[in-house]
């Protein structure tokens, strides 16, 4: 807060549209590449962080939804498109820049959709993902966060989509063998927290059928399975 001893200045950026209006701003520039597109958001997010972190009561912390951006119910899911590189027309020196290359059968075609197209089928993928080990969870004043969020949000290939299995194998097999799934807690002063986290544990437990044990350290919580909950208190 300006004027406040010791306080660090927030200073959040312009950007070129409100975050909820973010899809519909990306396919209007279809010309103008990813990385420019996004970096006054990186600097808004930036700011925004250091907002959290230091000033919890400014004004932009305290807009939840005005800092988020709907990816369904918006009449715009189907402009969230891959745009796909074609490295035969970039130099060898722009190649060299990727570190972690695609192998040409792992490319996306380019306009095909990058995201699943409804909240149901989002909510299929990440049951599927987190083996039902959270479908009887309270979700109140707990948000999931993470690769699960996005590997479960991700379009799947049609060869992988054909049955429950079949994209099972694909998450746990091939795309994201080691990946986990991060639970964050919010709003609840410790020892409701704590409840909270007892609670967690006990519906993991009961909804899964392999043996789980929970491993506490400094900053979190891990129940260990076939797919790894951590649990960190906010």
């Amino acid at each position: 807060m300006a004027g406040v001893p010791g306080a660090i200045e927030i200073n959040l950026p312009d950007v070129p549209a409100k975050h909820a209006d973010f899809i519909e701003y990306v396919a209007a520039h279809l010309g103008t590449p990813m990385p420019e597109l996004l970096q006054p958001y990186k600097d808004y997010d930036n700011e925004l962080r250091k907002a959290f972190a230091q000033q919890p009561g400014h004004a932009a912390v305290q807009d939840d939804m005005g800092n988020l951006t709907p990816m369904f119910n918006t009449r715009h899911e189907s402009e969230v498109k891959i745009r796909a590189r074609d490295p035969d027309a970039e130099t060898q020196g722009e190649r060299d820049t990727y570190i972690m290359p695609l192998r040409p059968e792992e490319r996306k075609a380019n306009g095909s959709p990058a995201i699943v197209q409804s909240m149901q089928e989002f909510k299929t993928n990440f049951a599927i993902f987190s083996e039902s080990s959270l479908a009887d969870m309270d979700w109140n004043n707990v948000v999931v966060a993470g690769s699960s969020v996005v590997t479960s949000l991700l379009s799947v290939p049609e060869k992988h989509s054909g049955s429950k299995r079949a994209l099972r194998n694909y998450y746990h097999e091939i795309l994201a063998p080691a990946s986990d799934v991060d639970l964050f807690i919010y709003g609840l002063s410790e020892e409701q927290a704590l409840e909270k986290i007892r609670q967690i544990e006990k519906a993991v437990r009961d909804a899964l059928l392999v043996e789980t044990t929970t491993i506490r350290t400094k900053n979190a919580i891990t129940i260990a399975s076939q797919v790894d909950l951590t649990f960190i208190s906010k």
